[in-house]
């Protein structure tokens, strides 16, 4: 569904200790699994004496999916609890990794899941979240004597105009958008346009068919 969703800006760190044992927490954006491989290796190479690097991460806006990993803890005890943190703080395009040295005391599975849940609440809690809103650009194509209808009302109706290209017939306008809002601000712009009712305006129709999406 477009629109926006919630993720991480920059990175973050925390540590909580637990009955001698030591929890440090990272956290950062990634998009791809070669960015979650990559954060891995370089908090294993800050650590590398370090007993467990455990990890969760979340791709994709829906979430399309989830991985936890508990490196060598009882099954389940740390990388659900830190998925868990993610989850409930609604992120995505999010990885959390736990570095634990171990302090000589035995915590147990209920004290090794509170210990990684508190361990990626805590870097969480220090982390920058930030609400990214999912745009569209468009490319539009007018001729000079409406291109005024298009600098008045573009903006009033939500869209930013990133480029301006003169062209011997036309000019060539790039435009960007927020997503959710793409679709009806299109149907009032071509409306102001062709000085018709938006109710009029399908943008189905190959008539209405003026705007190129760009990936």
């Amino acid at each position: 569904m477009k629109g926006s969703y919630k993720s991480l800006e920059g990175e973050a760190e925390a540590m909580i200790k637990v009955k001698g044992s030591k929890f440090i927490g990272y956290s950062r954006s990634v998009q791809t699994h070669e960015d979650t491989e990559i954060f891995l290796t370089n908090i294993k190479s800050l650590h590398p004496k370090a007993r467990h690097h455990c990890f969760a991460w979340r791709l994709g806006n829906p979430v399309r999916e989830e991985r936890a990993n508990d490196d060598g803890e009882p099954s389940g005890t740390a990388g659900r609890p830190i998925l868990g943190q993610l989850i409930k703080a609604d992120v995505t395009d999010a990885m959390i990794v736990v570095v634990r040295y171990f302090g000589g005391t035995l915590l147990g599975t209920s004290g090794l899941i509170q210990a990684y849940k508190e361990c990626a609440e805590a870097v969480l809690q220090e982390a920058r979240i930030v609400v990214i809103v999912e745009t569209e650009t468009w490319k539009i194509a007018l001729g000079f004597e409406i291109v005024h209808v298009l600098e008045e009302w573009a903006p009033k109706i939500g869209f930013t105009i990133l480029e301006r290209d003169h062209h011997n017939d036309k000019m060539h306008y790039t435009l960007e958008i927020p997503a959710a809002e793409s679709y009806e601000a299109r149907k009032i712009l071509f409306s102001k346009l062709d000085d018709i009712y938006p109710e009029e305006v399908d943008l189905d129709q190959k008539a209405f068919n003026l705007f190129e999406v760009l990936d």
